[in-house]
């Protein structure tokens, strides 16, 4: 099985696009969004109905909570004022069904391919919620962290950064930002998973961040220069 795994397109339409159909192209079986489709940019409604309308599966991330559970008090402690009117921005963008859609979201699916585990969630979880805990970035302290086992690949994001590993029989996969650049692009990943044993290919993003950049002007998101800089001229934590 062929499984495209994207994560943290935060809004990003033509991002989400480009990655959908590069993975279709590549003959993918499932695509699995794992968190954050939508905030900091300016296509939050847009990019769930592209996501559903493409089949494409979702795990709930810490940005897809805020609308319905409202923010955690670790985060609510230190948003600044412009961050938080972005938020808001986002939430009056989404339909009822958009709200109905987020609320029902899993924090984790658990998929059994050939002889293996595959474990799909956005990040560790406290709760039903994202946990506001940072890891880092070490491979082998994020498979001890999440409890891997023997026969299971976990695919995780939140972090925006990629990551594979593979030792001992278990894997840890993220596949980076799907709606970022930073300086090291935008990417996806396909997890190949096979009875004899797993293995990814990395598959860049190929679009323009300009049409983000215009559109969030265009629509006068908040904090939109917050989003540009975030989303394209650093790299996020």
């Amino acid at each position: 099985m062929r499984i495209a795994v994207l994560s943290d397109l935060h809004a990003n339409l033509p991002f989400a696009e480009a990655a959908v159909r590069r993975a279709r192209r590549h003959a993918c079986d499932r695509i699995v969004h794992l968190g954050d489709a939508i905030d900091l940019g300016p296509w939050p409604g847009e990019t769930l109905d592209f996501l559903q309308s493409e089949g494409v599966e979702l795990v709930r991330g810490n940005h897809d909570e805020y609308p319905i559970l409202g923010l955690t008090p670790a985060i609510d402690a230190k948003l600044e004022p412009h961050i938080r009117s972005h938020i808001a921005w986002t939430a009056s963008q989404l339909r009822a069904d958009h709200l109905a859609l987020l609320a029902g979201l899993p924090p984790r699916i658990d998929s059994r391919v050939d002889e293996w585990t595959v474990r799909f969630q956005h990040y560790l979880l406290d709760g039903d919620r994202v946990s506001d805990e940072y890891l880092g970035e070490n491979p082998d302290g994020v498979m001890r962290r999440f409890a891997v086992r023997p026969g299971e690949v976990l695919c995780f994001g939140h972090i925006h950064t990629r990551i594979w590993r593979f030792c001992d029989n278990r894997g840890a996969l993220n596949p980076g930002a799907t709606g970022f650049h930073g300086t090291d692009g935008a990417w996806f990943a396909v997890l190949v998973v096979r009875e004899s044993g797993v293995w990814i290919e990395w598959h860049p993003v190929e679009c323009e961040a300009h049409l983000v950049v215009q559109e969030l002007e265009h629509r006068r998101v908040p904090a939109w220069e917050s989003s540009v800089h975030y989303m394209f001229e650093t790299v996020a934590g």
